[in-house]
């Protein structure tokens, strides 16, 4: 990247037209092929972050998940037995 940069300084700071310097159309060329190829590997970085990120989050609300249904249950069995101890009265 920093190779690139230094040619696109050297043929701007040149006295050529930098439409008709055939160098120049391929340094220029060379330097979008660069940017996309980035722009490309930026886009999967941010769909691997976003992926880890909702994982996190799927695993944090299966704890909540699984903490709720223990006390669900946990209640339901406190009614049922108390149901049991005021027909045992």
């Amino acid at each position: 990247m920093f190779e690139i940069e230094e040619k696109i300084l050297i043929v701007l700071s040149g006295e050529k037209n930098i439409l008709t310097d055939e160098e120049a159309i391929n340094i220029l060329t060379a330097s979008k092929e660069k940017s996309n190829e980035i722009s490309e590997k930026q886009e999967i970085a941010e769909c691997i972050f976003y992926n880890i990120q909702i994982n996190k989050l799927i695993n944090l609300l299966k704890k909540i998940l699984f903490i709720f249904l223990i006390h669900f249950f946990h209640f339901l069995f406190l009614k049922k037995k108390k149901n049991q101890i005021i027909f045992a009265l």
